[in-house]
């Protein structure tokens, strides 16, 4: 299932001359109530996160669905 889902947001192609708001909603409507029953990790650059050793943060994201934000692994 995950790797389906994967697959459709990757390969999601927007309507011709949508605007970035429109297309990143429909992109992420793709996996609207598909994981509404998991533990959802958002990791982005900042400070705040070299608090935390790697090993710290492997650990609480384990069997977690984890999206990264631009270079922050």
């Amino acid at each position: 299932m995950i790797k389906d889902l994967r697959k459709q947001f990757i390969n999601f192609q927007p309507t011709p001359g949508a605007n970035m708001k429109e297309m990143w909603l429909k992109k992420f409507s793709i996996l609207k109530n598909n994981f509404s029953q998991k533990d959802i990790v958002i990791l982005t650059c900042g400070p705040s996160l070299s608090e935390y050793s790697l090993q710290e943060v492997k650990n609480f994201c384990k069997n977690k669905i984890v999206f990264c934000v631009k270079q922050t692994i």
